[in-house]
């Protein structure tokens, strides 16, 4: 995968967790929608140092405060996307504690 990888080539696989290490990538995006799956993707990714960002809603309300305190804790990234329900719920409560202010 790595050569591949490498040379500009495509690369598909059933174990989204060998994408976690993979040097050519920069980043994970998982989207899986199944939580365990998203959980163990975002901490091969944090154990790895590569940002992960999670659309996984079902991983995120399950394990997200979790994973944000086990990559500040690594050095690694761990966010969220603004489309989603938790983003767009953080986001919101950001907003509201600004005005409040």
């Amino acid at each position: 995968m790595q050569d591949a990888l490498a040379t500009g080539q495509s690369v598909v696989t059933a174990d989204a967790e060998l994408l976690t290490d993979a040097d050519a990538i920069e980043a994970n995006v998982e989207v899986t929608g199944v939580p365990d799956v998203g959980a163990r993707t975002a901490i091969r990714s944090i154990e790895n140092r590569k940002p992960i960002i999670m659309l996984n809603v079902e991983t995120d309300i399950t394990v997200g405060a979790y994973l944000s305190h086990l990559a500040r804790q690594s050095g690694a990234i761990y966010t969220v996307a603004s489309g989603d329900e938790p983003g767009v719920c953080k986001m919101l409560h950001e907003q509201a504690t600004l005005m409040k202010s």
